[in-house]
């Protein structure tokens, strides 16, 4: 009876290499739905895919990372999307699809980023959002005559007030500063209902000062 043994070993260790090196099977759907955490806080974020770790905040799932980043003041400026194995160019449409993305949606930007030790390779893209914001200013207090100042404009008016027929057109990093203060005459007693400055970014109230007869609100993007 021959012995067929130096003829299978080669075989089973082609047929070996080859399952070895077998790419996994991408997943059916979007592992982060990216576009739907636009414009949210961090603690919306966290409520949508769970508890982040490390920081920047991060999360995993099935071999795919998604790094969320925000600016000083907590506002949300891009993700970054990164595989733990390099994906080839002509799959990038599936690194995308892990993320929900396309090339052509006007809401953010990608980049792709390469791979350091594979040509045409690359592990992840980066996700950036919009630099720059409308910010809405609205002031609460007594019904008396106010002086307000944004940043440095003055003028005055009677509480309730807000920009929002006229909104700021702020970019990340910059300063925002909003002040408020009573005029009173002399002699006259002061309103005892505080004032109220709120700054707000995409509709969220990214920071809140309340105090009697002058208050001041500054904020970083």
């Amino acid at each position: 009876m021959k012995n067929y043994a130096p003829l299978l070993s080669p075989l089973l260790v082609l047929l070996l290499f080859v399952g070895c090196h077998r790419e996994p099977p991408e997943p059916k759907g979007p592992l982060f739905d990216v576009p739907s955490l636009i414009g949210k806080t961090p603690q919306e974020i966290e409520k949508q895919l769970g508890a982040a770790s490390t920081n920047p905040k991060s999360w995993q799932k099935d071999g795919t990372k998604l790094m969320a980043n925000f600016s000083q003041s907590g506002l949300l400026t891009g993700f970054t999307l990164e595989n733990d194995e390099p994906i080839k160019d002509e799959k990038r449409g599936a690194l995308l699809k892990r993320g929900n993305l396309k090339e052509d949606d006007p809401r953010y930007q990608l980049s792709f980023i390469e791979a350091p030790d594979k040509v045409f390779h690359f592990t992840g893209v980066r996700v950036q959002l919009p630099q720059n914001h409308e910010v809405e200013l609205r002031l609460e207090g007594p019904e008396v005559l106010v002086d307000v100042s944004v940043n440095g404009e003055t003028f005055m008016t009677i509480p309730p007030w807000n920009n929002a027929d006229k909104k700021l057109q702020a970019s990340v990093g910059q300063q925002i500063t909003f002040a408020a203060a009573v005029l009173t005459k002399r002699g006259q007693v002061p309103p005892k209902e505080p004032l109220k400055l709120q700054i707000v970014v995409n509709g969220h109230v990214f920071k809140e000062v309340s105090a009697p007869y002058e208050a001041k609100c500054e904020l970083i993007l």
